[in-house]
């Protein structure tokens, strides 16, 4: 991460001094780059017991300097302070490396600015700074190494902070969201292990009736959630489905995350199902998934995700109990999740999909011909939607394949072109 945030940086500044172009120093992104560099080469939980790295002081404090000369005057003053006091360090190692007028002030002054105050890791305001820093370049950067010290810098601020600190939900909070997304880069369960003990203590220190409680519960429901995805472990499958019915009951009725909360619980009751078998949790889960298409809201954008989810519960729930009425309930319910997917969004490839699925279901257990036709033409039209670098293609493609021998099977029909809609 270093090398490549340092050589934009520096690009930056060479375009303006070699161009008079002052928009790259200017850009937004600009100062994005400046502060993901300056958090990464001055936390110390980074690399403990590190010397200022003197290229890329000078590279951002050069920044700060040149975006100075540009701002408007009530907004320069800062600029050129900042500047002043991370070339301090470069002054100290090369006095020509800096611009004439700050070489002048740390001359006249007899000494350079001290930078030790950006090293502070005992300061716990500052980790968190740093930290959602770096998390928000990993956003756009996808850089892992980022993120990784994003989670070292949440971790050094909560060992900094006193009992009680105001920020201490918050740090742990950002913490188990740092986790969780390390897990899913590296795809290692080890980060989900404590990012759960985290949320578990951001639940405990957040007491009933807080507004944010609702939050950390379905924070700790999803770190649950993933690390028993991820083991086949049933114990924190319960547990997260446990967190998932706290946070339902922690938020008041009509919420605009009622919905999906109960979506939560309903996907941890399904995976808690396909783990150990227990038709309870099945049933359970059929039972939230209702839940939360009833309490959506008029107009809720993830009302489709919410009718699809439902529906493949419900699938399933007649696969093991044979309820042709819960099957008839999911074709309803995948016809209005396909309706609510706007057609440019890739995800309606996935509903059309799950929809054909409902209905080659229906067709074998009641004969419906009309019913596997249908899911012939869902099938191909979740095929054409579908962009072929999206993760699911080979499944959709996989569906339509079976969708089409079914039919096949049922009419000897080689061809099947007519099946297409116009």
């Amino acid at each position: 991460m270093r090398d490549e945030v340092l050589a934009a940086v520096r690009a930056r500044n060479a375009l303006i001094l070699r161009t008079g172009d002052v928009e790259p120093v200017l850009d937004p992104d600009a100062l994005r780059e400046a502060r993901a560099l300056l958090a990464l080469v001055t936390s110390a939980a980074a690399d403990p017991g590190q010397a200022p790295d003197i290229e890329a002081l000078h590279a951002v404090g050069w920044l700060h300097w040149l975006r100075g000369q540009e701002l408007p005057v009530a907004e320069m003053s800062e600029e050129v302070k900042l500047a002043a006091v991370l070339l301090g360090p470069v002054f100290a190692a090369d006095p020509e490396a800096v611009p004439d007028l700050v070489r002048d002030m740390y001359e006249k002054a007899g000494l350079a600015a001290d930078i030790s105050a950006f090293f502070d890791d005992g300061n716990p305001d500052l980790c968190l700074g740093k930290a959602g820093t770096l998390y928000e370049w990993y956003e756009r950067s996808g850089d892992v190494e980022a993120l990784q010290v994003a989670a070292r810098l949440c971790r050094a601020a909560l060992a900094a902070m006193p009992a009680g600190h105001a920020s201490r939900r918050s740090c742990l909070s950002n913490l188990t969201l740092a986790l969780e997304t390390l897990a899913e880069r590296t795809g290692n369960a080890a980060p989900l292990r404590e990012a759960a003990d985290a949320a578990w203590d951001a639940v405990a220190a957040t007491p009933d009736g807080h507004p944010d409680r609702a939050e950390y519960l379905s924070n700790l429901w999803n770190a649950l959630h993933a690390l028993g995805q991820r083991t086949e472990d049933a114990a924190p499958l319960r547990e997260a489905a446990a967190a998932a019915r706290a946070a339902v009951a922690a938020i008041p009725d009509g919420h605009p995350v009622q919905a999906g909360y109960y979506t939560s619980l309903a996907v941890t009751l399904r995976a808690l199902f396909d783990t150990t078998g227990n038709l309870d949790a099945l049933h359970q889960a059929v039972a939230a998934g209702r839940s939360s298409v009833a309490v959506a809201s008029d107009g809720d954008p993830d009302w489709a995700a919410y009718a699809s989810e439902l529906s493949n519960t419900l699938v399933a729930y007649f696969g093991q109990t044979g309820d042709l009425d819960a099957l008839r309930e999911a074709v309803v319910l995948g016809r209005a999740a396909v309706a609510g997917v706007p057609g440019d969004d890739p995800d309606r490839s996935g509903s059309l999909s799950d929809l054909g699925g409902a209905l080659q279901a229906l067709s074998e257990h009641t004969g419906d011909i009309e019913a596997l036709r249908e899911a012939v033409n869902v099938g191909r039209a979740a095929v054409a939607a579908a962009p072929r670098d999206h993760p699911y293609y080979p499944a959709v493609l996989s569906n339509l394949g079976n969708f089409l021998r079914n039919w096949f099977g049922h009419t000897g029909d080689l061809d099947a072109g007519f099946v297409r809609e116009n």
